[in-house]
């Protein structure tokens, strides 16, 4: 029961990654469109980019050692913690590409 609901857990982790990567494009596309390039608005391009560091990053690499530990699918260790590191770092760059890939890129 527990590896079931590892399975459907990490689907929905893959699914808020992406979708984290898709909103934070659009908002930030939304604000470099902006035809006024005040203090205020590079000021919010910069917060929401920090925002989105802060937030994504560890979320999308350790969610998986953490989802591990509190179900024990796999025996704790220190190679499996390294595997589900690592499992995490491949969702980041998966999920980074494909919510990047076949956008416009906005110019400064």
């Amino acid at each position: 029961m527990n590896i079931a609901i590892f399975v459907v857990s990490f689907v929905v982790y893959i699914g808020i990654c992406l979708a984290t990567v898709k909103l934070h494009k659009h908002v930030a596309d939304n604000l470099k469109r902006v035809n006024r390039r005040n203090l205020l608005n590079l000021c919010s391009q910069y917060i929401l980019f920090l925002l989105f560091i802060v937030t994504y990053i560890p979320f999308s690499i350790f969610f998986p050692a953490w989802l591990n530990a509190k179900l024990s699918i796999v025996q704790e260790s220190q190679n499996a913690t390294t595997v589900f590191i690592l499992l995490g770092c491949l969702t980041l760059a998966i999920t980074m590409w494909l919510g990047y890939k076949k956008t416009k890129q906005v110019n400064w």
